[in-house]
């Protein structure tokens, strides 16, 4: 499973820089942001499946997390293409911390019921 995450990482960061590349209209902004929310969201998924989880709760993550980040690669697309004061950057930003804060207090929680 850990193989097949990282090769769908990898075909989906492909595709997206070739549409990219082929598409005008796709700004070079977008595009980096797109790939990078493919790359977190890979590794992501990766330590939902690389972490000794409960089966409940690395099934859940991975459909949470994959969900989060389909939803957040389409909301990449209309990202203003700035750094300063782009509300929706910042949301993304704070959205993949409290992936990170839940993957860190699910994993506490599995090994205090062990």
């Amino acid at each position: 499973m850990k193989i097949i995450t990282i090769l769908t990482g990898v075909f989906a960061l492909a595709i997206n820089t070739l549409i990219g590349v082929i598409v005008i209209a796709y700004p070079q902004f977008n595009l980096h942001l797109n790939n990078a929310i493919i790359v977190i969201h890979t590794l992501l998924i990766l330590a939902v499946l690389m972490i000794n989880l409960k089966d409940a709760f690395r099934i859940s993550l991975s459909f949470l997390f994959s969900t989060i980040s389909l939803c957040m690669f389409i909301c990449g697309f209309y990202v203003v293409p700035q750094f300063e004061n782009n509300i929706f950057l910042i949301a993304m930003l704070v959205i993949v911390l409290f992936e990170i804060i839940t993957l860190i207090v699910t994993n506490y929680i599995t090994n205090k019921i062990k």
